[in-house]
């Protein structure tokens, strides 16, 4: 498949140690797109510091193209972090750098060719999903814990095929509540809840089925980016042409896949020292 990564790029800064990590959850898409064999490229906006061109050094070492986004005076978005027991705890955001004062820009042609595209809640380019062929490319959104305005909601929701949302701490009851309601706004819409240790629910608008799986038991190093591991492999899987699969067992393998990135550090591995 041909899949795009759109929007934000952060460095996650570790303290005490001073490793910078890249990540950002449209960049972790577009790495973890590339691990699984896929043709990725990331657009998005890097700043002319330190921190961006330490993320597009890791980008060419990596393959992925990303020779459509932009380069601007500025600071890279990036965040403080503390791991805690495996678990990061942001303490510190510079909200996107540029990324959120200037955007991301694009062409509509550079969306022709793709099968999937991510766009999400941290992107600063919710405007650019007009460009996307709806008949020919997939759309996916990750909203994180969706702290957005109801109108917003309902707009990106009849403009996406699978909505993403971070959800730790709710029953099944409340999933299905929830899920029902954004069916409400769009019937064929496919909605993915994520709820960290507790497992992972998927919607199907199709079909009104809600199917379960549990977090695989490990001994967690480090839980950044584990979110964006299962997106991405869920995502890939769903749309995958003429997949016979069932929901259970991609849900299952992409449990698999963010469980092997919970024993890497950062987001995918790749760090660089802050001087």
């Amino acid at each position: 498949m041909k899949v795009l990564g759109i929007g934000d790029n952060v460095v996650d800064v570790y303290i005490p140690e001073r490793i910078g990590f890249p990540g950002g959850n449209a960049l972790n898409f577009s790495v973890f797109a590339k691990k699984l064999g896929h043709d990725a490229e990331f657009i998005g906006t890097f700043g002319s510091d330190f921190f961006g061109k330490n993320v597009k050094k890791i980008l060419a070492k990596l393959k992925i193209k990303n020779d459509n986004s932009r380069t601007l005076q500025g600071e890279n978005g990036f965040t403080k972090v503390e791991l805690k027991n495996g678990d990061r705890k942001f303490i510190y955001s510079n909200h996107g750098g540029v990324t959120k004062t200037e955007g991301v820009f694009a062409r509509p042609e550079y969306f022709w060719d793709k099968d999937l595209v991510h766009f999400n809640i941290n992107g600063n380019c919710d405007q650019l999903i007009e460009y996307v062929n709806r008949e020919n490319t997939k759309i996916i959104y990750d909203f994180s814990d969706f702290k957005i305005n109801e109108n917003k909601l309902q707009y990106l929701i009849l403009r996406i095929d699978l909505a993403c949302f971070s959800m730790p701490n709710v029953s099944r009851s409340s999933v299905s509540a929830f899920c029902k309601t954004l069916k409400k706004i769009n019937s064929k819409i496919s909605v993915l809840c994520t709820s960290g240790s507790k497992g992972a629910y998927f919607f199907e608008g199709k079909t009104n089925q809600l199917t379960f799986v549990e977090a695989k038991k490990i001994k967690v190093k480090d839980t950044m980016g584990a979110g964006d591991s299962f997106i991405t492999y869920f995502s890939l899987n769903y749309f995958e042409k003429n997949q016979k699969k069932s929901i259970k067992s991609i849900l299952e393998a992409a449990t698999d896949f963010a469980a092997l990135q919970c024993l890497k550090d950062g987001s995918f591995g790749y760090k660089f020292t802050i001087q």
